[in-house]
């Protein structure tokens, strides 16, 4: 399997990137790929090309059901951020 292309966003592709985020978690069909390794590898590649790029430390919002995931990697929850989108919701921040 090819690995996919990583590129920095630009700040004008906020409101799209965004946009695909939420279209995405409400498809929920990606339950058959629970624990086949896919989110792992697509993790290891993300902090592979960070540090590739000269980052020293990989910070990010978590979905709250995905946070356990993040744990198993090696990741902590460094706080808790409000949701900007959905009233009342908070999310896990990782690093």
């Amino acid at each position: 399997m090819e690995s996919p292309r990583l590129r920095r966003a630009r700040p004008d592709e906020a409101a799209v990137i965004t946009r695909l985020a939420l279209r995405s978690k409400q498809r929920w069909g990606y339950s058959d790929g629970v624990r086949s390794g896919h989110g792992r590898r697509h993790f290891e590649r993300a902090a592979d090309v960070a540090r590739d790029w000269g980052y020293r430390i990989l910070e990010f919002d978590s979905d709250p059901h995905a946070e356990t995931f993040y744990l198993h990697l090696g990741a902590e929850r460094i706080g808790m951020k409000a949701s900007t989108l959905i009233a009342g919701r908070e999310f896990p921040v990782m690093r």
